[in-house]
């Protein structure tokens, strides 16, 4: 199979192998390493997108203020 033939994302990075298995000991190991690195970098993107769609939440009206405006 050649590089181009695949279905990848252009900015997919791959590694090596051996050098990651040799940091830790262990493919098994560097996997759950990685798994949970991905795990913190997802509740931080999270926690950034839902800090950004605050700034645009309304906060002051209550529920028979959004339905009454949508009656208007």
């Amino acid at each position: 199979m050649s590089v181009k033939d695949t279905k990848a994302e252009v900015n997919t990075i791959t590694y090596d192998k051996d050098k990651i298995e040799d940091k830790v000991g262990s493919i098994y190991e560097a996997i759950v390493i990685m798994g949970k690195r991905a795990e913190q970098i997802n509740a931080e993107i999270r926690t950034e997108l839902h800090n950004k769609l605050d700034e645009f939440a309304v906060h002051n009206s209550t529920l028979e203020e959004v339905s009454k405006q949508r009656t208007d």
